[in-house]
Parts: C-alpha cells; structure tokens; sequence
C-alpha cells in the first residue's frame, strides 16, 4: 500500500503514483493529488481512477524525483512544505 503521511497544515493528499526511469540514469518519480485547505478541484472518486502522470490532468499534484524511492519521497516533502508555506505567508 501507498501511504504517505504529510507533515504541512493546509495540505493533504491521495495515494503516491511512481514511475522509474527506463533511460540514461535511474530515477524515481512520484506523484499524488493534494488538496489545498481541504479542497481538491474534483470529487475523491474521479481523482482516485485517475494518474497524475497523466499529459492531460489539470489537478493539483507535488511531484518528487530521486534515484531511489526514498529520496524522491524526501524531495516530494521539500514541494509540499513550500507549498504549506506559500499558504501561511503574510
């Protein structure tokens, strides 16, 4: 199971979705919908039979990049804490 636990006020999201590089260096990248202040744009169920690697989504996604899954989730957290402190800046 995909469970990631986010640590920012104001964000939240669904499951991870990952893809690995086939090319050149060996990446992970792992996407989720998040919800800002609760709200994503679509109902929970239409976002859950979708991708977020899909080209044509339009949703609010964080996305990370790593060689392994580890560090791309570390780097998934850094875009979501940014986007939590984009939220809560005067």
């Amino acid at each position: 199971m995909n469970i990631h636990i986010c640590k920012n006020v104001g964000i939240s999201g669904l499951k991870l979705h990952w893809v690995k590089s086939t090319s050149g260096k060996e990446l992970y990248k792992c996407r989720r919908f998040i919800a800002i202040i609760g709200c994503f744009n679509r109902p929970v169920e239409e976002l859950e039979k979708l991708s977020p690697f899909a080209p044509d989504v339009q949703e609010n996604y964080v996305e990370g990049i790593g060689r392994t899954k580890e560090l791309a989730i570390e780097d998934m957290e850094k875009e979501e804490s940014s986007m939590c402190d984009a939220l809560w800046a005067e």
